[in-house]
C-alpha cells in the first residue's frame, strides 16, 4: 500500500460546520412540514438526493482541481467514482419508475389508451 504526502491540503472546520448545521436544519425542518402533511413525504426523501449530490460535488471537486494542477491522478481511485455513477444511475431509474407508479412523467399526466 502506497501513502501519499498530504500537502498543503487542509480542512476548514467552520465551512464543514456551516455545511452540515445547514443540513441536518433543513432535514429537521422538511421532518417537520412532513409530519404536518405541507411537503409530501415523498418530496422529504427527494431531498435527501439533494444532499448526497451537494456531498458528492464536495467530495470530488477539490480532488479534480488538485489533479488538474498537478497533471495527474496519482492516488485517486475510479473505482468510487463508479460506484457513485451506479448509484446515480439507479437513483434516477427509482425516480422514474416512481413516477411512472404515479402517473406524471416531468409534471404531466401519461397517456395511456384503454385496451
Amino acid at each position: 500500500m502506497t501513502v501519499y504526502q498530504k500537502g498543503p491540503q487542509n480542512v476548514n472546520s467552520i465551512v464543514c460546520m456551516v455545511l452540515v448545521s445547514t443540513a441536518w436544519i433543513a432535514i429537521y425542518v422538511l421532518l417537520l412540514l412532513s409530519s404536518l402533511a405541507i411537503v409530501s413525504w415523498l418530496q422529504y426523501m427527494y431531498f435527501f438526493s439533494y444532499v448526497k449530490l451537494a456531498v458528492t460535488l464536495v467530495k470530488y471537486i477539490p480532488q479534480a482541481f488538485v489533479n488538474w494542477r498537478r497533471q495527474s491522478t496519482v492516488g485517486w481511485s475510479i473505482s468510487q467514482i463508479f460506484l457513485d455513477v451506479t448509484g446515480s444511475v439507479f437513483s434516477i431509474a427509482q425516480t422514474f419508475v416512481d413516477s411512472i407508479n404515479t402517473s406524471t412523467v416531468a409534471g404531466t399526466a401519461m397517456r395511456t389508451t384503454p385496451t
